[in-house]
């Protein structure tokens, strides 16, 4: 399935998210747990943050998002048609300091799912959250 989100900003956000989230079959199921409901919905708040404050005009053109399913696992691909933002530089193997100002989202996002994958200076995002 394909979502097309024009104009993502910071007032937009949660609307955009919640309209990703209703595509997802799995997630109105019953088998579905609060965890997984919950990192899927960090993850996308994280990335789409990304494209907003990391990006080059505090605002992303269009976002593209493509999501599979099947019986094992939830594919999410976000692909940026404006914003990108610097992944080499945000997304690191280690744990941000304590006393860092920012700079944790992606860190999560990289903890909470079962696979993530950036490419092209952040214009392409990649996540894969196994079902429960």
């Amino acid at each position: 399935m394909k979502i097309c989100i024009h104009e993502l900003t910071k007032s937009n956000l949660s609307v955009s998210i919640e309209r990703v989230l209703e595509t997802i079959d799995y997630l109105k199921s019953n088998l579905c747990s609060d965890t997984l409901r919950f990192n899927i919905k960090l993850a996308l708040w994280e990335i789409f943050t990304n494209y907003i404050v990391h990006g080059n005009e505090h605002s992303c053109r269009e976002i593209v998002v493509l999501k599979l399913e099947n019986d094992r696992e939830i594919e999410i691909t976000i692909i940026s048609e404006g914003s990108d933002f610097d992944s080499e530089h945000l997304i690191g193997d280690l744990c941000p300091s304590v006393e860092q100002i920012g700079g944790r989202g992606l860190y999560i996002v990289q903890q909470i799912c079962d696979m993530f994958l950036v490419e092209q200076r952040g214009k392409i995002a990649k996540m894969v959250f196994k079902k429960d």
